[in-house]
C-alpha cells in the first residue's frame, strides 16, 4: 500500500481510518518481508537449547527430532499464524471504512445491518457481509474485483481451519465433506504455495505474500474510491 503524502493525509484528517489503516498495511508488509529471519531465528534459538540437552556422544536418533521442529513445525506454526492475522487485518481494516462511510452516509449502522439481515448472511464470510452492507445499504456503485474476492475468501477458509483446528485437519470439528473438497480445490490450485502433510495445512511464505499483496491491492484501490466520493475538490 502506497504511504499517504504528509499534505494528503493532512486533507482527510485524523477521522479518516485510511491514515492508519495504511500504518498497519505497511507494518504487516515489513514483517512479511523479515519473516524469514525471524523464522530462522526462533529455529536457531530452539535448537541450541534442545542440543544442550544431549552430551557429545549422544545418538543422532536421540535428538534428530530437535531438526524436524526447526525445518518443518517451527515455520509451519509461523505461517499459520500470519494467514489469521492477515485476514483479521482486511476485516478490521474494512470494517472501520465501512463505519467510517456510514457516519457521512447517515446510513443504518453496519452493525444494526448485520442484525436485521442475520438469516441472509448467515452463510456469509464477514468481508462478504460488509460487501452486502455496502452495495445494499450505503448503496455505492463499487464492485471489488471477483477474482480477487475469490482468493480472500479461499484464505478465509484456511483462517477458519487455521482458528479451529490450529492447522491440524483431522482434529477440525467442523470439518464438513463440503469443506474438505473446497479444501482440496483451494490447495490444488495453489501453485505448491500450498499443501497437506500427515493431516496439517502447510502454507508458505509465497502464498502468504501472495495473498496479502492481493489484499492490499482491494482495500488501497477501495480506499483510493471512497478518498475521492469524500475528499475531492
Amino acid at each position: 500500500m502506497a504511504q499517504l503524502p504528509s499534505l494528503l493525509a493532512k486533507k482527510l484528517g485524523s477521522h479518516y481510518p485510511g491514515i492508519s489503516i495504511n500504518v498497519e498495511f505497511i507494518v504487516m508488509e515489513s514483517w512479511l518481508e523479515n519473516m524469514l529471519h525471524g523464522v530462522n531465528f526462533a529455529a536457531e534459538r530452539y535448537m541450541k537449547s534442545e542440543l544442550s540437552r544431549f552430551g557429545p556422544d549422544a545418538d543422532y536418533s536421540e535428538y534428530s527430532h530437535a531438526y524436524d521442529i526447526a525445518e518443518q513445525e517451527i515455520p509451519r506454526i509461523v505461517n499459520a499464524s500470519f494467514v489469521v492475522s492477515i485476514i483479521a487485518l482486511f476485516e478490521a481494516s474494512l470494517e472501520k471504512i465501512l463505519t467510517f462511510c456510514c457516519t457521512q452516509e447517515n446510513a443504518t449502522t453496519l452493525k444494526s445491518y448485520l442484525k436485521k439481515n442475520n438469516v441472509k448472511l448467515r452463510n456469509y464470510s464477514v468481508a462478504d457481509k460488509f460487501i452486502s452492507y455496502l452495495s445494499e445499504e450505503l448503496k455505492f456503485d463499487y464492485r471489488f474485483d471477483e477474482q480477487n474476492m475469490q482468493q480472500i475468501r479461499n484464505m478465509i477458509h484456511l483462517r477458519n481451519i487455521i482458528a479451529h483446528g490450529g492447522a491440524l485437519i483431522v482434529d477440525y470439528a467442523f470439518f464438513s465433506h463440503e469443506s474438505e473438497s473446497r479444501l482440496k480445490q483451494i490447495v490444488d490450485s495453489s501453485n505448491a504455495t500450498l499443501s497437506i502433510s500427515f493431516g496439517q495445512l502447510v502454507v508458505t511464505t509465497e502464498y502468504l505474500t501472495e495473498r496479502f499483496q492481493i489484499i492490499d491491492s482491494c482495500l488501497e484501490d477501495f480506499m483510493e474510491y471512497v478518498e475521492n466520493r469524500y475528499f475531492s475538490d
